[in-house]
């Protein structure tokens, strides 16, 4: 590589090929990165951070492969000691960070989704674990600790593959390099735009094939880049105020990657070529800026899972000012620690190859058996809970003889057991129809068509009963809605329609474990139609669609959603020397979350269309909270918010008086 110019246009710091400018573009984008997960409200585009990283990384790294290549020097192995130096150390450090911090807050089944992402950043596989668990912007994601691992992995997936094409196309026709890795950027930008197009943001989101081409763009520049003393000064400081600008414009429900992301990646090109010149240099080379950009590494490691422990400690889903202000303070303190004492003194040894990679061995196979050695503890804890779970409810459909299969096709939208008996086989009366919160009251139904001898049948779809309404998770819901009322139609003896759902996840408010919501639409939406207002419109249509039909419609109110699960909830009760009840939802709480679908449930009921019954009195008599144990140490939840059998009994026998006389009213009508 030609030899770089050091005229006084340029960084005076300038040493030994390194250019304090790239840990200015390296402090953007971890700060960035840094508000936009502490305080997501101020930097709504902070997430496209990770592509200027990615931007940076495929320029490093091709322009000492093409230096090594030039001067005949190429090594794979120096390549990954390299690497090994520069990745390894820190990243274990985190990990095991991660875990011990963990075991300590959390329990049972909450630790195994942390354990399988952490095992999956062993192999640096991490993105591949979350693209097919969730999205990116999906509250499971960022309820993970090991969230932010992905991006490692991508990059490290690259660094298997890249070195070795790089040189097999500079042996075999070096004259082309550049257009070669030309048409690969664009095979690979061409594959993530149809993809987010298609469909398949996820995929695109965290695969390899669809990020290729950002770590390209920088490797372009590394082939063919030559500093210049005549450039334009004024490139850098434009592409600095447009990349912040985005900070801010972007939003996480954009198309991305793809055409979205070339932005953020132009600029980082262009950054990374003119940010040594004019007034972008007096930002970027500032000492503060290049410290950070030093420290970006082990600041990207240990600020998000901080963040997550401090979400999930306060139980809140946003941070306040004060708590984000201590969590970033807490990260720039444990990253400067981990730079110090774990990344720079790796950086400066001089080994033989040979025990790099023995070290590196030591250090993933250490880590791997630090998974393994947590994944036992928590089957410990699974095996020895401090109270009865009781498993999912299991129906089981009635005999063909009793009810022929209504042959409903198989979608996402239907459960395991679509259609199950209540209590026989023989002369059902009523039908509870509903997502996985009516499968988990369904035993008690069970339990009190057993005991009267009135039965029945349960419908489980896995989303709200809209009629004419689909979901961006189930586009065929109004079908599978119209096929249930077909068969309904079919059956007048089922006289009562029971009703219940996650009511508030459905009207798109949002929970208080801050998980996902469902949107629908309906069919000939008007464009002005809130998220409520499609739930209160859509409900009412259905309400009054069973009642031309004659059924008489009871709507059940929601349980409460708790913010864990009860073995969770008694591990955090011991972690901090407080009662159980301390952690359990109270009324008023309960109240404002239910506020809007209760508003709609009392339309309905002052109206004649529907009855409600609510659950307020068996959760809080008198106003006050119920404990989630009975006296025999059994659980009334199987999670945050779906009741157990056990529960469900215990519900539905609140309601036994109420169940009576009104199958003896209708029985006598």
């Amino acid at each position: 590589m030609a030899q770089l110019s050091t005229s006084s246009n340029y960084s005076s710091i300038f040493r030994d090929g390194y250019y304090p400018h790239i840990d200015g573009i390296r402090a953007f984008a971890i700060l960035a990165v840094l508000i936009y997960h502490v305080f997501p409200g101020c930097c709504n585009g902070g997430f496209i951070g990770v592509d200027l990283f990615f931007v940076l990384s495929g320029y490093l790294i091709t322009k000492g492969l093409y230096r090594d290549l030039n001067e005949e020097r190429f090594s794979i192995a120096q390549f990954y000691v390299r690497r090994i130096r520069r990745i390894l150390p820190a990243y274990a450090g985190a990990i095991i960070f991660v875990m011990a911090v963990s075991m300590v807050l959390y329990y049972g089944f909450a630790l195994v989704p942390i354990v399988r992402a952490a095992r999956a950043s062993v192999y640096f596989c991490t993105n591949i674990f979350f693209a097919g668990n969730s999205g990116y912007f999906d509250a499971a994601s960022h309820q993970n600790p090991m969230l932010n691992m992905w991006s490692l992995s991508v990059e490290e997936q690259f660094y298997v593959f890249f070195p070795l094409l790089l040189a097999f196309i500079y042996g075999w026709r070096k004259k082309q390099l550049r257009v070669i890795l030309a048409g690969i950027l664009c095979i690979s930008f061409l594959s993530a735009t149809i993809a987010v197009f298609t469909g398949y943001a996820t995929a695109a989101f965290y695969g390899l094939p669809f990020r290729a081409w950002e770590l390209m763009a920088g490797s372009m520049l590394a082939v063919r880049h030559r500093i210049h003393p005549r450039s334009n000064p004024i490139v850098g400081i434009v592409a600095l105020i447009v990349i912040c600008g985005a900070f801010f414009a972007y939003r996480d429900h954009m198309l991305f990657p793809g055409l979205s992301a070339a932005l953020p990646v132009i600029c980082g090109m262009l950054l990374l070529d003119y940010g040594n010149l004019g007034p972008s240099r007096y930002i970027l080379e500032s000492k503060p800026i290049v410290f950070i950009g030093k420290i970006s590494y082990s600041l990207y490691l240990f600020h998000w899972p901080v963040s997550v422990f401090a979400r999930y400690l306060l139980g809140v889903n946003e941070l306040s000012l004060t708590a984000g202000g201590v969590v970033i303070l807490l990260s720039l303190i444990l990253s400067t620690l981990s730079w110090r004492f774990i990344e720079m003194p790796l950086r400066r040894t001089k080994w033989k190859i040979r025990s790099y990679f023995m070290l590196a061995g030591g250090i993933l196979l250490g880590t791997f058996l630090f998974t393994v050695t947590l994944r036992s503890a928590i089957r410990h804890q699974q095996e020895n809970p401090p109270c009865l779970v009781e498993p999912m409810w299991r129906g089981t459909p009635p005999s063909a003889a009793a009810q022929p299969d209504p042959q409903w096709e198989e979608t996402h939208n239907s459960g395991k057991n679509s259609l199950c008996a209540l209590g026989g086989d023989d002369n059902p009366r009523y039908l509870l129809w509903g997502d996985s919160h009516a499968l988990s009251i369904a035993p008690g139904f069970e339990a009190y068509s057993k005991q009267s001898g009135i039965h029945g049948l349960f419908v489980n779809r896995r989303h709200i009963l809209l009629y004419k309404g689909n979901s961006y998770r189930e586009p065929r819901n109004a079908e599978a809605v119209d096929a249930v009322l077909s068969w309904l139609a079919q059956h007048p003896e089922l006289r009562t329609v029971f009703l219940y759902s996650r009511w508030v996840s459905a009207a798109s408010i949002g929970h208080a474990g801050g998980g996902h919501v469902v949107a629908y639409q309906l069919e000939q939406q008007p464009e002005d139609l809130t998220p409520l207002e499609v739930f209160e419109q859509g409900l009412t249509d259905l309400v009054v669609k069973l009642r031309e039909m004659g059924r008489e419609v009871i709507l059940f109110s929601s349980v409460p959603e708790q913010s864990m699960d009860i073995p969770l909830m008694l591990h955090q009760a011991k972690l901090y020397r407080r009662s159980p009840m301390d952690f359990v939802v109270d009324y008023p709480a309960y109240c404002q979350r239910q506020k809007e679908v209760s508003d709609v449930f009392r339309k309905l009921e002052s109206s004649g269309l529907a009855t409600v019954w609510w659950v307020d009195d068996f959760f809080f008599p008198q106003g006050e909270k119920r404990p989630l144990l009975t006296p025999d140490n059994v659980a009334l939840y199987r999670d945050g918010d779906h009741l157990s059998s056990t529960g469900a009994k215990l519900l539905v026998e609140f309601f036994r008086s109420k169940l009576d006389a009104y199958f003896r009213a209708t029985t006598a009508e």
